[in-house]
């Protein structure tokens, strides 16, 4: 299972026929120590483990009963409307917070049409009966000018965008929203 969580990125998976004592235990990996630690700190913060070799190189070992606690607590953290912008909030421009503007738009490939219904390259095809546009779509030329996506802070023109149900601003086409120059920003 893969934990995408404001704190960070984690997986989870049972350890097995290993020997070592942790058999039938669920094993926390991570590719970043810091969100390690941060998830784990939610069930009493258990050791962190360093494998350099290994597909994640940070681990913790927890009893299921540990992992289901972790799971109500990440659940109970679920206050805010939007993800993205709630890891912004905790963590700041970071290499995580834009690798998960990346992970969005590889989503997005799996909804018809697209996110908002705006189609595009990519995407597939929105089922014959159903609607293009989600209801309450608008151009965004009924925003004041110029628009700047209040996702991902694109700036173009009118018709690149659309206004969401609750009047903000987004990309009409995704990729839009990765429009970023550069590299990505260091570790958070």
């Amino acid at each position: 299972m893969w934990l995408v969580t404001t704190r960070g990125f984690v997986s989870a998976v049972e350890w097995q026929r290993h020997g070592d004592g942790n058999d039938g235990k669920i094993v926390l990996r991570a590719r970043d120590r810091a969100h390690l630690e941060s998830v784990v700190s939610l069930i009493g913060a258990p050791e962190v483990l360093v494998s350099p070799s290994a597909d994640y190189r940070y681990r913790a070992f927890v009893t299921r009963k540990q992992f289901e606690k972790l799971i109500v607590a990440l659940a109970r953290e679920v206050t805010y409307p939007n993800f993205k912008n709630a890891v912004y909030a905790r963590q700041g421009r970071s290499r995580y917070e834009t690798i998960l503007h990346r992970v969005w738009d590889l989503f997005a490939k799996l909804q018809p049409g697209g996110p908002y219904g705006s189609g595009g390259k990519g995407y597939p095809q929105i089922p014959k009966g159903e609607p293009r546009r989600a209801a309450g779509k608008q151009n965004v030329s009924l925003l004041a000018a110029p628009p700047r996506c209040d996702d991902c802070g694109h700036e173009g023109d009118d018709d690149e965008f659309v206004v969401g149900a609750d009047g903000e601003a987004l990309c009409a086409d995704v990729m839009s929203c990765l429009d970023r120059s550069g590299s990505l920003p260091a570790t958070g």
